[in-house]
């Protein structure tokens, strides 16, 4: 790529040198020169077509703020587009990445069911054959049952009707014995009704008696406690009137 120094690129573009260094700072957000190690500018192709429009618009009468408006609506336009073709390419990327992830998907699918469906076969018809070959020995086995427990079945119902008659036989004896040992219990109850009655008479008697000894006691008692009153009275009288014979006696003397 062809580059300018800095009066090569001023003489390029029609100005003098100090005008291009003065735009540069104007409009340095939109415009970076680069610059050599030593510092010096490097001017090319990109940079030639943007001062060129600079001097276009200023050409046109358009001021340093109507310039600066235009070149913003250029680069949100530019960055709009930018992003845009970003977006774009993003997008075509992953719509071409899903759509090889959705065929490898969907090949992958298959080759699992197909697997997974050979796999079932196989155990499905091995569980087929141990499930007939049990069910052929079962039947063997049922059968051989059948034939060997005919004459046990035979004799154990002949043994079971035995036993239902026993059980009623020996149901009516125990009903016989329960009605005799009932019948045993109403007499011996009744028995027992009156040897108690009997007891109680007896027991109300001999209360009785003991009550008329005790008051036959108490009234004796109070005989003689009578008579020991009695008695006392009297003695207490008899002394009394020895008492008064003496005092008697006594006043004569005086």
């Amino acid at each position: 790529m062809k580059s300018y120094t800095l009066r090569e690129f001023a003489t390029l573009i029609g100005v003098p040198p100090k005008t291009i260094k003065q735009w540069e700072k104007d409009f340095k957000a939109y415009i970076s020169v680069p610059r050599t190690k030593q510092g010096a500018r490097i001017y090319t192709e990109a940079e030639i077509n943007f001062f060129q429009n600079i001097k276009a618009l200023y050409e046109k009468k358009l001021k340093k703020q109507e310039i600066m408006n235009f070149l913003k609506a250029q680069d949100t336009e530019l960055n709009t587009e930018k992003e845009m073709m970003v977006a774009n390419e993003e997008k075509m990327a992953t719509d071409s990445k899903e759509t090889t992830l959705h065929f490898q998907q969907e090949d992958i699918r298959k080759k699992v069911e197909e697997y997974v469906a050979n796999i079932v076969k196989e155990e499905t018809d091995k569980v087929i054959e141990h499930v007939d070959a049990n069910l052929l020995d079962l039947k063997n086995c049922i059968r051989n049952i059948v034939d060997s427990n005919e004459a046990t079945a035979d004799s154990l119902i002949h043994s079971i009707q035995q036993l239902k008659e026993a059980t009623e036989h020996h149901g009516q004896t125990i009903q016989q014995k329960l009605d005799n040992f009932q019948d045993t219990n109403k007499e011996i109850l009744e028995e027992f009704k009156e040897t108690l009655q009997e007891e109680k008479e007896e027991y109300f008697s001999m209360l009785e008696r003991e009550r008329s000894l005790y008051e036959q006691k108490i009234i004796e008692r109070e005989r003689a406690f009578r008579a020991l009153v009695l008695s006392f009275r009297e003695s207490a009288a008899a002394e009394m009137k020895k008492t008064k014979k003496w005092w008697k006696f006594w006043t004569m003397l005086k």
